[in-house]
């Protein structure tokens, strides 16, 4: 019964580690070139807020403790996906003369 009852924990721990997995990454996002000015500093700012987020969850803080393996493995890809569209908002608004 005891194995029965580590066994059944261990696949819901599983299949809960692929969902919150499954959770990350999932970025579509829109050209910045056809985009409004409001639109772009909005997208920065929201960028700018997601990414400081991952990046404390990353890095740690006491209330959350530190990732580990596949979830450090996403924030890591999140952070970098975030950091590039930030950089291209940014570009794109260095170009049309807006400061976010």
């Amino acid at each position: 019964m005891y194995k029965l009852l580590c066994s059944i924990k261990s696949l819901s721990i599983a299949l809960l580690l692929m969902v919150c997995i499954g959770c990350f990454g999932v970025y579509s996002f829109e050209n910045v070139a056809t985009m409004s000015d409001s639109k772009l500093k909005n997208e920065y700012f929201d960028i700018e807020r997601k990414l400081g987020k991952k990046q404390t969850l990353y890095f740690g803080e006491r209330t959350y403790g530190h990732p580990e393996g596949l979830e450090k493995v996403s924030l890591k890809r999140d952070i970098d996906k975030l950091e590039s569209r930030l950089y291209e908002l940014n570009l794109e608004m260095s170009n049309r003369g807006i400061m976010p």
